[in-house]
């Protein structure tokens, strides 16, 4: 397959969850044309269910429209990603990301790349809220949830400037901006277990920026990180709402400044 990593691009535009909806993607993919950004880096719940009938069209028509504009687009596994069937696509073997076409590939876990000497890190993954077990293997999966493995892999190589994740850490004001959920009690502690997971990998390698989806909501903390400083977290909404709030642009070449942004 003919994908190439990007190298330092000028700009590039992050967007949150779309579910499989191509309209709402094409939308977004326009805006990031209009905003001159050559990358696409996604939060995660891109809409990618498992080989085959649910998941060939989107990617198909997703191809077809990034090839247009002559965009890449670089994705973490959201919970609603099928991650069994990601796990058995191979990874190429320079840059160890999966592309699923010319221009989209899948950042497996404690992924690791450089623009303009900045260093980003990509950590998909979530525990599904109001998760229904008739629906194990349909719209969630196992593994969607971060392994020991997955910590220790994006640890290991030490501090970072960005990090693109699904869920979101703790330590952040995020669940007062949402609606309250009737979920079982043992549901909410997994998925509060699951942002403290995530936490201790922000406070090992602590980033600059962090952007993450999940819950659909726009919105931006300040997340403290241990002795001194904090992380920047941008929340970012899904195809569920407007396209406002679904993403952001970021002026590489001027460090990591939003350049545009709907909010």
């Amino acid at each position: 397959m003919d994908f190439e990593f990007p190298d330092d691009p000028r700009s590039v535009l992050v967007a949150g969850d779309w579910h499989g909806n191509h309209g709402f993607a094409e939308q977004i993919i326009h805006t990031a044309a209009e905003q001159s950004a050559g990358v696409i880096l996604h939060v995660g719940d891109l809409g990618f269910r498992a080989p085959g009938p649910h998941s060939f069209p989107f990617l198909e028509a997703l191809e077809e429209t990034l090839a247009e504009h002559d965009i890449t687009l670089l994705w973490v596994d959201g919970n609603r990603d099928c991650t069994p069937a990601l796990r058995r696509l191979p990874a190429d073997f320079g840059t160890g990301v999966r592309p699923l076409s010319p221009h989209v590939a899948h950042l497996p876990r404690g992924t690791r790349w450089s623009w303009h000497g900045k260093t980003w890190l990509g950590l998909g993954g979530a525990y599904s809220i109001l998760r229904r077990p008739q629906l194990r293997g349909v719209n969630w999966w196992d593994g969607e949830q971060l392994g020991e493995d997955d910590v220790l892999r994006a640890v290991c190589g030490g501090p970072v400037d960005v990090m693109i994740t699904h869920d979101c850490p703790d330590r952040t004001d995020i669940l007062s901006r949402i609606p309250k959920l009737d979920m079982p009690v043992e549901d909410r502690m997994s998925a509060q277990q699951h942002r403290e997971t995530l936490g201790r990998v922000v406070d090992t390698v602590r980033p600059e920026l962090l952007f993450h989806g999940h819950y659909h909501v726009r919105y931006e903390s300040q997340r403290p990180l241990p002795v001194y400083g904090h992380t920047r977290v941008v929340g970012l909404s899904s195809d569920r709402e407007e396209t406002a709030g679904n993403w952001v642009v970021l002026d590489l070449s001027r460090g990591l400044s939003d350049a545009s942004s709907d909010t």
